[in-house]
């Protein structure tokens, strides 16, 4: 599945004429981040078996794939990047059984491009700039040395968001330009047009050798070939975009019916077209997209019999009794999302207040879901019944577990993460 994931992203993206995908996200993230979701497992021997076959089924569309942030993230890391220069304090040792593992694997399987990561690594580079561990990408120990030279890699290095908060911190965007060069990288992320009169500039000054512009222009030249930029080279897509979309969603159907998971069930399931007939479905979010997202939750449960009032969280004791009595399932759909909202992975404010009339009353009745972040039971829910991870809010999500409550497919979801690691 992780291969053809790859691939049927790959062939969407090359009809609308992209050659260049920056993902599979590989670093071994902290579960007190949202980025926790963008990985394929926190376990490295699975990340490395996901993301392996991935980055076969992209770059075998000729899509190139992009393995991110070298050199990785430190589980024990909650800051992030975008704002601040956050540091992966492992050592050498501890990063290269973990960590490094991941992208050594990557490497030797033929990543055609490596994203180097707005967080230190003092391990490796102890630098100070200000007091301050020197971000990866600015580190010549880190991006040549490390991942070029020790490791091998032969591919083209992109940085992160040149805005990222742990790169502008250093230095402004004429110097940061050519100190990124400086460092390793071939391609700036994020740039603007100006960026060609700066690097040009720091040519002529000896800021930058022309030596490693050249190499620079030879990955990419080289990453260009391997997909077939070349005039000689190009192929169209031979296949229409209602048979890409059509493979899109036939890969999502079975990721979802196999990855749903079950944490808890206190006898609620399976539920019964006889016995359910009025379903409510409060959603808890800070997106503003998610009570829209779930109109096809509700249309599942619709094309079942039932009738169903989708809404925002309870309101008060009161509220929790009323639906409660008018209700004979009551849903908890809770969505965290990669940076929704910005920050920790929390709810705030009322929607975090609201919480307490949730399970309340009902409590046989009711079940919570997690659409995004896995950790939304322990944090929030963990006095739910019956409590389901769906990890995304798509469409092919929340139809497999509608499918599942009902008892029409099994759930056969296994965590791709150690559900107990915060206790």
């Amino acid at each position: 599945l992780s291969y053809q994931m790859g691939r049927t992203l790959a062939r969407e993206h090359a009809l609308a004429g992209c050659n260049w995908i920056w993902y599979p996200m590989v670093d071994l993230v902290s579960p007190f981040t949202t980025s926790i979701g963008r990985p394929f497992a926190g376990d490295p021997d699975l990340l490395i078996k996901c993301s392996t076959e991935f980055i076969r089924g992209m770059q075998g569309v000729n899509i190139a794939s992009t393995a991110k942030h070298f050199p990785g993230a430190d589980p024990r890391e909650t800051r992030d990047p975008h704002i601040i220069n956050t540091t992966v304090g492992n050592s050498l040792e501890e990063w290269k059984a973990n960590q490094g593992r991941v992208f050594q694997a990557l490497i030797n399987a033929g990543v055609y491009t490596v994203m180097t990561s707005a967080s230190a690594f003092p391990a490796v580079d102890c630098e100070k700039r200000g007091g301050r561990y020197l971000p990866c990408s600015l580190s010549y120990k880190i991006v040549t040395r490390l991942l070029k030279e020790d490791m091998g890699f032969e591919g083209v290095v992109i940085t992160d968001d040149v805005t990222m908060g742990g790169y502008t911190s250093f230095y402004g965007h004429d110097n940061l330009y050519v100190e990124l060069l400086k460092a390793g990288n071939d391609v700036l992320l994020g740039v603007g047009i100006d960026a060609i009169d700066i690097v040009e500039r720091g040519v002529k000054d000896g800021r930058i050798s022309e030596e490693r512009i050249n190499d620079a222009c030879r990955r990419v030249l080289d990453l260009k070939e391997k997909v077939g930029l070349f005039e000689e080279d190009i192929k169209e897509p031979n296949y229409t975009v209602e048979e890409a979309k059509a493979e899109t969603a036939e890969v999502a159907k079975a990721i979802a019916e196999k990855g749903i998971t079950l944490i808890r069930d206190e006898n609620l399931i399976p539920i019964s077209k006889e016995k359910v007939k009025k379903v409510t479905i409060l959603t808890y979010s800070h997106a503003k997209a998610t009570l829209s997202q779930l109109e096809v939750m509700k249309q599942e449960f619709e094309k079942r019999g039932a009738k169903v009032v989708l809404r925002n969280k309870l309101e008060s004791f009161t509220d929790s009794q009323k639906v409660a009595d008018e209700s004979d399932l009551i849903v908890y759909a809770g969505f965290i999302g990669h940076h929704a909202p910005k920050g920790l992975p929390s709810f705030y404010d009322d929607v975090f207040w609201s919480l307490r009339y949730a399970f309340n009353e009902g409590r046989e009745k009711s079940v919570g879901v997690s659409l995004g972040y896995p950790f939304i039971h322990y944090d929030f829910m963990e006095d739910a019944p019956t409590f389901v991870n769906l990890y995304s809010p798509i469409p092919a999500t929340q139809k497999a577990f509608v499918a599942a409550l009902y008892g029409e497919i099994p759930f056969k979801g296994i965590a791709p993460l150690d559900m107990n690691r915060r206790r």
